[in-house]
């Protein structure tokens, strides 16, 4: 009840804008950057700023996805550096940061700002289709966030067995599901080579 509260983090001065998020699953490991903006004023808005990969802990040599959350946005292919717009008073952006494999692979999930941590069982990928487990809510819409790089078609999506809803734009595809109950869901993407395809 008091102000300012033990746990207030700025209560001695400004806080970082920047935080990291580092997660290290069985399945994948990637980092998601926030950037925030405390200030109340309008006109305090943080100037745009490239963060270099090498500052996050990340092998500027290699190329890595980015997928913000809160515009539900594909960033596209990055290397070496990051580069952020700027952002308005009490604003707020999470980048979810993969390293760029040479198949198809999750770039984000709407269920939480982690992008996949909270709620991803297992995913594994057998050559030819991504496969999971997922713990999803009731009423609330589940969205799959994929990424197919030059070479890869979508060829169908289930839910439990069952046919799944798909929204595809460009390399971006989205697999959608409305659950009615709070449960955990098995979930099939599969993918089309361009070599299968001239067989």
């Amino acid at each position: 009840g008091r102000s300012p509260a033990p746990c207030d983090a700025d209560q001695f001065g400004e806080v970082c804008p920047f935080w990291l998020n580092e997660f290290n699953t069985g399945y994948e490991d990637w980092v998601v950057l926030h950037r925030l903006n405390w200030a109340k004023n309008e006109k305090s808005s943080l100037p745009a700023i490239t963060v270099s990969l090498a500052d996050l802990g990340l092998d500027p040599s290699k190329e890595y996805l980015v997928y913000e959350f809160w515009k539900n946005q594909m960033v596209g292919v990055i290397k070496n550096v990051l580069s952020l717009p700027s952002l308005p008073a009490n604003g707020i952006e999470s980048w979810a940061i993969r390293e760029r494999l040479n198949r198809p692979q999750l770039v984000s999930t709407n269920r939480h700002l982690s992008q996949g941590a909270a709620e991803i069982e297992m995913m594994q990928w057998d050559g030819n289709s991504l496969q999971g487990r997922s713990r999803i809510v009731a009423n609330d819409e589940y969205i799959m966030t994929f990424y197919l790089p030059e070479g890869f078609q979508y060829k169908s999506a289930s839910i439990n067995g069952n046919p799944a809803e798909v929204e595809q734009s460009g390399t971006i595809l989205k697999v959608k599901y409305l659950p009615q109950q709070t449960m955990s869901v098995q979930w099939l993407v599969e993918f089309a080579h361009n070599s299968e395809n001239r067989r």
